[in-house]
């Protein structure tokens, strides 16, 4: 599909966004960029400068005002607790949903989100947007190709501290740190549990330490190291997933072990090399990711009715699963 496509079906279609942090914003942008004629209803308590944004925008402080609007599109980008508080609302409208990650802060909300999924004949998606950049593309198609032999190990490591990630905010007060709200590093960097996923199938068994590394007033954890297991009895995968909101110098890798070489992403530089045993790196991809692009091709994706790239309510909800055996076995292991 080209990058131009005008979307003529959805070009004047009214879109909702509920929730209006910087993620909020994002899809905004993704929307004006894509359909630029539509309509878009915020629904925020924030105080907002309206001057900022568009004459197409309206700005809303209940669901029903917001519903007034008669939205073909919503997209849920309030807190991972409440992602399920406007729901049954939504899909009464008929509207398609997308939900941000994670799909709730607790196994018990995901449920509940889950049966109201199963009442629709278009079930929400869940916005995982890593899962629409170009580079995992051509990792996929390189396992697919064995251009590394059978996976033996995965590392993947993500880090940024909070103060570079949320600039300008008192991060103390945000999401990220709040675990009523569905805070901490294990279900805010979720997208390495989705784009392995992805990749790999369905986790088998999962672990992890956590800890208050640096921001110890938080009742999140801000560092987890988590292992994983993927894979079959007689072929498993094992992966290393490191995840922090403390380093002072960004970065996002996964390094893909195999029995004839080394898949290597730098999610960051946008990077993708082959490495063997003897020749020369192999670059296979280049191009910086820039998260605006892969929301806005998400976007595209779903505008466009094709909904096979995106992650399932189910999928989601098996996320949050793992998450809390993880959580709980670290307690356990910790009284």
């Amino acid at each position: 599909m080209s990058p131009n496509s005008c979307f003529q079906d959805q070009i004047q279609s009214n879109f909702a966004i509920l929730g209006f942090g910087s993620i909020g914003r994002r899809h905004l942008a993704s929307i004006n960029k894509i359909c630029p004629m539509s309509t878009v209803g915020v629904l925020t308590s924030q105080k907002i400068d309206q001057r900022q944004y568009g004459n197409n925008v309206t700005w809303h402080e209940t669901i029903d005002s917001v519903l007034q609007t008669k939205p073909h599109y919503a997209v849920v980008a309030t807190s991972a607790a409440s992602h399920g508080e406007y729901l049954d609302a939504l899909v009464a409208k008929n509207c398609k949903v997308l939900i941000e990650k994670p799909v709730a802060a607790t196994v018990e909300q995901a449920e509940r989100i889950q049966n109201v999924a199963k009442s629709v004949k278009l079930p929400p998606v869940i916005a995982y947007n890593i899962r629409f950049s170009r580079a995992l593309g051509v990792i996929r198609d390189a396992l697919a190709r064995c251009l590394i032999g059978n996976v033996h190990v995965v590392h993947a490591v993500v880090g940024q501290d909070l103060a570079q990630w949320r600039p300008g905010r008192e991060f103390a007060e945000t999401v990220s740190a709040s675990q009523k709200n569905g805070g901490g590093v294990l279900r805010e960097l979720s997208h390495e549990l989705d784009y392995l996923c992805s990749l790999f199938g369905e986790i088998r068994s999962a672990s992890a330490m956590l800890g208050r590394q640096k921001f110890i007033n938080f009742d999140v954890e801000d560092t987890a190291m988590m292992h994983l297991q993927f894979g079959t009895e007689t072929r498993k995968i094992l992966a290393s997933v490191n995840l922090d909101f403390i380093r002072e110098d960004p970065c996002r890798y996964c390094h893909i072990i195999g029995s004839e070489g080394t898949l290597r992403w730098d999610l960051l530089a946008g990077r993708v090399t082959r490495s063997g045993k003897v020749e020369a790196d192999e670059e296979l991809y280049f191009e910086p990711l820039d998260l605006s692009q892969t929301n806005e091709m998400m976007w595209r994706e779903l505008l466009d009715g094709h909904h096979e790239k995106f992650t399932t309510i189910d999928e989601a909800a098996q996320y949050l699963h793992w998450i809390e055996i993880m959580e709980a076995g670290w307690t356990s292991a910790n009284e």
